[in-house]
């Protein structure tokens, strides 16, 4: 019996001074925090991996069809390799946030991708 007593008191003598070893940071600035997101993917034709640069837009919309675009990307010459990609959008933090959910369409050479 006297051992359960004695293995809470070693427990709460060292969660004391860990925990006086933490110090609250300061927060960000909230214009210092980076947009955007960062999206990787793996893009196929005809069934096999897609190599080399490929013109890619990335839009976000509100929406799984229809809906309001919340951004735009523009066309970017993205760099492919054996199907692997990655895109860094600069989405507006304004449009990611919220509890709504988000829905990203992607266009690869004119042809958009299906589903969002």
């Amino acid at each position: 019996m006297r051992t359960i007593p004695l293995i809470a008191f070693l427990g709460l003598a060292l969660a004391g001074p860990a925990a006086a070893e933490f110090t609250p940071m300061a927060t960000a600035v909230p214009d210092s925090v980076p947009n955007g997101m960062n999206y990787q993917g793996r893009l196929e034709k005809d069934g096999f991996p897609v190599t080399g640069t490929r013109s890619m837009t990335f839009r976000l919309y509100d929406a799984s069809t229809g809906g309001t675009a919340l951004y735009t990307s523009g066309i970017l010459a993205i760099p492919v390799q054996q199907g692997l990609f990655a895109a860094n959008l600069d989405i507006p933090f304004g449009s990611l946030t919220g509890t709504a959910q988000k829905y990203l369409e992607i266009e690869v050479e004119g042809v958009v991708l299906s589903p969002r």
